[in-house]
Order: C-alpha cells, then sequence, then structure tokens
C-alpha cells in the first residue's frame, strides 16, 4: 500500500488548441457574415433602384395614358360636333334642293337687257321686250314646232328660255337703214347669247308714228335649258 501513490497515472488536456480553432471560426464566420451582409445591402439597393426606375415609369405611363383619355375624349367631342355640323349641313342643303336647278338654270335678264340696247343702231328704240324662263317653274309641256306669228306662244307653251324684242325707227330716204344688223349684233355677243341657241328676225312692220311712217322690228331670241 505503500507503494500504491506511486501507480497513480496523472495526464494532462490541452484544450488551448480547440479553444483557439473555435475562436477562429468565430472571426470566419464574422468575415462572411460580415461580407454577406455588405453583399445583401449591395443587392437591396439595386433591387430598390429597378423598384424606382419601375415605379417612375409606371407613373409615367399612367399619366401618358390619363393624357391620351383626356385626348380621345376630346377628340370624340370634336367627332360628335363635326357629326352635328354635317347634319345640320344636310338638312340645309335638302332644304335648298329644290332651289338648285333654279340656280342651274335660270337665265341672267339684266345683262341681256344691257347686250340688247347696246346694240341698237343710231335714232333707234325699244317699244316691247318680253322675257320668260317658264321651264324653270313650270314643266315643260310637248308642243309641235310652228312656224308664223303664233311660233312665240307656242314655245312660251313650252318653256323655252326666250326674248322678244320690238324696236321703233323711221326709215331714211335712201333706204340705207337696214335693221336686220340689229339680229347679227346680238348674235356676236357672248353676253346676250348664254343660254341662247339662236337669234332671228320675226317681222317687220309698217305703221305711223306723229303722222311719219315709222317700221317695227321684232327680233325673237331662244334657248335650250341647261
Amino acid at each position: 500500500m505503500a507503494n500504491a501513490p506511486n501507480d497513480v497515472q496523472l495526464f494532462e488536456v490541452n484544450l488551448i488548441s480547440d479553444q483557439v480553432n473555435k475562436l477562429l471560426r468565430r472571426r470566419t464566420l464574422q468575415q462572411l457574415s460580415g461580407i454577406a451582409v455588405a453583399v445583401m445591402l449591395a443587392v437591396g439597393a439595386v433591387l430598390a433602384l429597378l423598384m424606382a426606375m419601375h415605379l417612375a415609369t409606371a407613373l409615367r405611363m399612367r399619366s401618358g395614358t390619363q393624357i391620351k383619355t383626356k385626348e380621345v375624349a376630346d377628340l370624340k367631342k370634336i367627332c360628335a360636333d363635326l357629326d352635328r355640323q354635317r347634319d345640320l349641313a344636310q338638312q340645309r342643303q335638302d332644304a335648298i334642293a329644290p332651289l338648285l336647278p333654279i340656280a342651274r338654270q335660270r337665265v341672267a335678264w339684266a345683262p341681256k337687257l344691257a347686250a340688247a340696247a347696246a346694240a341698237l343702231p343710231p335714232g333707234t328704240g325699244i317699244v316691247n321686250l318680253q322675257a320668260t324662263q317658264r321651264d324653270v317653274f313650270v314643266l315643260r309641256t310637248a308642243a309641235g314646232a310652228k312656224s308664223g306669228p303664233s311660233a312665240f306662244a307656242t314655245q312660251d307653251e313650252a318653256g323655252l328660255p326666250q326674248m322678244g324684242i320690238a324696236i321703233l325707227f323711221t326709215p331714211s330716204p335712201d333706204g340705207e337703214d337696214n335693221l336686220g344688223v340689229y339680229a347679227e349684233r346680238l348674235k356676236k355677243d357672248e353676253m346676250f347669247m348664254d343660254k341662247f341657241d339662236a337669234v332671228h328676225l320675226v317681222a317687220m312692220e309698217q305703221d305711223t308714228w306723229q303722222n311719219r311712217p315709222v317700221e317695227v322690228l321684232h327680233v325673237h331670241a331662244q334657248g335650250t335649258p341647261k
């Protein structure tokens, strides 16, 4: 028994290396965590920037959509106004449609009267003048061709634009006054011949005026409705 203590074996456990390894692993983890945090922050910043850009784009698109919607609404109002104006114009056109034939076919009598007066030979005057254009207001009826004094009445019933002019003049003793050229003068006048097809001498009558012999020349102009 005296020798018993000498049999006890002692051993030592070195824990310093384990502690050092733990500390190294902890330090490594801390470094990795810092790097991961930095990466996550960078990724978050990039994502936030992208989100901000997408948000700005969405706001611009929304604003553009609102503008386009307003423009479409304005264009619809303009189209509706144009449609209303078109309907109003169509109503006015329909209202004056019966007058269109009159506007197209009517004869301007004032220039013809001025031309007839300007073509008179010296010393003559118009005794009677008749002008008619019944075809504009009255439907023309079929009438057979006639000759003589009744031709004017027949053509008037047919409604053709026409003018009858009676001219009074005093014949000269030498017989040089020939009023047959009056119709030729009218034929050469474009203003007078507008919508007229023919001008011809109908008759010449002998008469007296203030105990003086006179002659009455009847000239007839006739046209075709156009």
